[in-house]
């Protein structure tokens, strides 16, 4: 299944919309937690494009691109806003980084962080579609686990 929506978005609409979609998903997602989870989600997403990407500007819209399968569900939100500074997202005082998820979100219940991101692993494909590109990933989006021991690629075993 592919939806996608291309227009100018309300925060009034949020809700209407997040409903369809989540109806449409129906089939592909069983699990009342996880349907919850993408409600909640997506809701916070499309708000945050509205308010803070598009500054509740009514002149530009929100994309929304949704993909499932049996095996995957997949979001896209793009929003008409300037984006990142990308300065302050490589300041390492700024952003930290964790591979496991219990310690990302405790650090954000104790208030040491304001936010933080469960993301799937990054695949293979993906890392040689970027280098093919000639672009640059964010820190941290190549962790691959388990890893090669450093000396073994770095050093002679003979």
């Amino acid at each position: 299944m592919i939806l996608e929506h291309n227009q100018k978005l309300s925060l009034e609409e949020v809700s209407e919309l997040t409903t369809d979609i989540l109806e449409k998903l129906g089939s592909f997602c069983a699990s009342e937690d996880l349907i919850f989870g993408i409600k909640l989600s997506l809701e916070e997403a499309l708000i945050n494009a509205i308010k803070h990407g598009n500054k509740m500007d009514s002149s530009k819209s929100v994309h929304l691109k949704v993909e499932a399968d049996a095996e995957r569900i997949e979001i896209e939100i793009k929003d008409e806003g300037q984006g990142f500074d990308q300065h302050r997202l490589d300041d390492e005082k700024l952003t930290t980084y964790s591979s496991r998820e219990k310690p990302a979100i405790d650090a954000v219940m104790s208030g040491d962080c304001d936010i933080t991101f469960l993301l799937n692993p990054t695949k293979i494909e993906q890392v040689r579609r970027i280098a093919e590109e000639g672009l640059i990933m964010p820190r941290k989006a190549t962790y691959f686990y388990p890893k090669v021991i450093t000396g073994l690629v770095l050093n002679r075993l003979a």
